[in-house]
Order: C-alpha cells, then sequence, then structure tokens
C-alpha cells in the first residue's frame, strides 16, 4: 500500500491478509494490523496591522496557520515563537515565518513566508525669514527646511499659517496704519511627507510690519522781514513722537546731515523738503518754502512844500 499517498492528517489502520515469498510460498494463516499516522504540512501566513506608518506609531504581524494548534517560529527581524511580533522604532524590517505542526514524535514545518513593514521616521520642520521687521507693505520671503533625521526631507505638503505659498517658500506681507502703530504677524507651517507622516507645527516666527508716519508740520514762520544784523535761522519740524526728522534739499533726494539754516541777511527764497522715520520707514515729505522779503525804506513824499495857513497836503 503506498502510504505517502495519504495526505489527510489523521491515524490509517492496515491488515495484513496473506503473505508469500519471492518462492511462492505461502504463510501460514496469519492476521495483525498496524496503525500509522499522517501529519499535515501547515501553511503559515503573517498578517501586518499595515504594511507602512509614520513614527511614532507601530505595527503589529500576527501568526496564522491553516492547522490549529500549529506553533510558530520567526527569524530574521521576527524572533521568538508567540504568535504576534511588533516593529515600533523607525525603519525597514523583514519578518520571516514557519509554522510547524507537531503530532506524537512526527514535526511538520510549513514553506517559510516572509513579510516586510516599514515605519518612517517622523520629520521636523523648522521655519526662518529674511526679515523679521519691515515697513508697511513690504515683503518678507519665508523658508521652511524639512528633516527626517538628519536627511532633507524631498517632495512632501506645506501649509503655512498667516502666509502665501504651498511650497517650501512663502511671503507675507501686511499694510500697517500710523494711526493703529505696528502690525506683528505671527507665521507657522505644517509639513507632511508623500507618505503621509506629520512633523509637529513649526516654532512660530513673529515679523513686525511698522507704519510710515504722517508728513512732518513746519515749524518756521513762512517768511522773513532782510536784516543784515540778523544770525541765520535754522529750519525746524515737528516730529511725532519716537520719530526723527531728516532733511532733503529742494530735489527731494539730497539729504542733510542736519536741519538747513538760511540767511536773512539779503532777500532770497529758500525750498527744502523733510520728512520723518519711525523704525526705518519713512513719512511723505513736507517741502518748506521760505522768503525772505526786503526791508522796508520809508520815504515821505509831498505835492507842494508851501501851504497856506490851514490848508492841506497828500
Amino acid at each position: 500500500t503506498d502510504i505517502a499517498a495519504k495526505t489527510a492528517s489523521k491515524e490509517y489502520v492496515y491488515k495484513i491478509a496473506s503473505l508469500t515469498d519471492g518462492n511462492g510460498c505461502v504463510a501460514d494463516a496469519y492476521s495483525t494490523t498496524a496503525t500509522v499516522t499522517i501529519v499535515g504540512v501547515p501553511t503559515a501566513t503573517i498578517t501586518p496591522s499595515a504594511e507602512e506608518v509614520c513614527a511614532p506609531n507601530t505595527i503589529t504581524l500576527t501568526a496564522s496557520s491553516d492547522i490549529a494548534g500549529s506553533t510558530f517560529k520567526w527569524s530574521d527581524n521576527g524572533t521568538g515563537n508567540a504568535a504576534t511580533q511588533t516593529a515600533s522604532a523607525a525603519g525597514t524590517y523583514n519578518y520571516s515565518l514557519v509554522a510547524i505542526n507537531e503530532v506524537g514524535t512526527a514535526s511538520c514545518e510549513s514553506d517559510k513566508v516572509s513579510q516586510k513593514v516599514i515605519i518612517d521616521e517622523k520629520p521636523v520642520v523648522t521655519l526662518s525669514s529674511d526679515k523679521t521687521s519691515v515697513c508697511s507693505g513690504e515683503t518678507i520671503n519665508l523658508t521652511a527646511t524639512a528633516k527626517i533625521g538628519t536627511v532633507a526631507a524631498t517632495g512632501g505638503t506645506y501649509t503655512w499659517t498667516n502666509a502665501s505659498g504651498t511650497s517650501a517658500t512663502a511671503t507675507v506681507s501686511k499694510e500697517a496704519e500710523w494711526a493703529s502703530g505696528a502690525e506683528d504677524v505671527i507665521v507657522k507651517v505644517d509639513y507632511e511627507t508623500a507618505a503621509g507622516c506629520k512633523a509637529d507645527q513649526s516654532d512660530p516666527i513673529t515679523v513686525t510690519f511698522n507704519p510710515a508716519p504722517n508728513a512732518p508740520a513746519e515749524s518756521n514762520k513762512a517768511s522773513y522781514c532782510m536784516d543784515a544784523s540778523a544770525a541765520d535761522v535754522t529750519l525746524e519740524a515737528t516730529a511725532d513722537k519716537n520719530c526723527t526728522l531728516q532733511w532733503y534739499e529742494k530735489n527731494g533726494t539730497t539729504k542733510l546731515s542736519k536741519a538747513p539754516s538760511i540767511s536773512v541777511k539779503s532777500k532770497a527764497d529758500y525750498e527744502y523738503k523733510v520728512t520723518q522715520l519711525y523704525e526705518g520707514c519713512e513719512s511723505e515729505p513736507t517741502t518748506i518754502t521760505i522768503v525772505v522779503n526786503e526791508k522796508l525804506q520809508p520815504k515821505i513824499e509831498i505835492n507842494s512844500n508851501e501851504l497856506c495857513i490851514g490848508g492841506t497836503t497828500d
């Protein structure tokens, strides 16, 4: 009887009804039995909770067999014979498994099966800007830097808060009114890898938009009388609190290091411009025009220098 053809995992009973040797000799009548147990070869299966996750998530791998009562043996990144294995640190892992069906002294192993799983390292994103304080309406450029470990991340998605951008760079601009004061904008960025791993939101950067002040008020008189003995007059303008004045020649582009002085000793017309600055932000200019007029010279003229008593003259 071909015992090997029996594959079901159970006991088979065999009886010998007769026995004849090669010479044709027949044994005396004899009857006996033999019991053979066929042990099935199991099929092993590894079922992961996921094939790829992002740290700090973990992956659990569960072993199973089509034959109840099988034991397991893990290898490669797996160890021991427990029904489950857990991958917890960032990395790429390969778990291999065989299932073992043991009956009596027989031990039948399945073919080895393997399962690859990946735990992606959690990315980190940081934020920088080319400036942190500018004038109203100017633009600040921001750059996000994403890394996975020590390696720069490629691809992925950036989501900006209070800035305009969809990639690793963004800009922010804001108008600030002098009456309201400086405007602060808090910028943050989120990053997610192509595999869906999210970094913690970046530390915020606060950028400030300073308003330009109003044009300064003129303080000098608009005209003077010529006076040969008078000292020069230094021009003045009134600056707002925390502002400084900047004087210009008439052309409005040539800067002066200090307020100009004018002479009133002779007739002349003067024109200068002055602005005020707050945190480097400049107002519109005020044009100051000064006229030095000629000094009056009194003169008496009469149309007749001889009059009768009681008469008048012009």
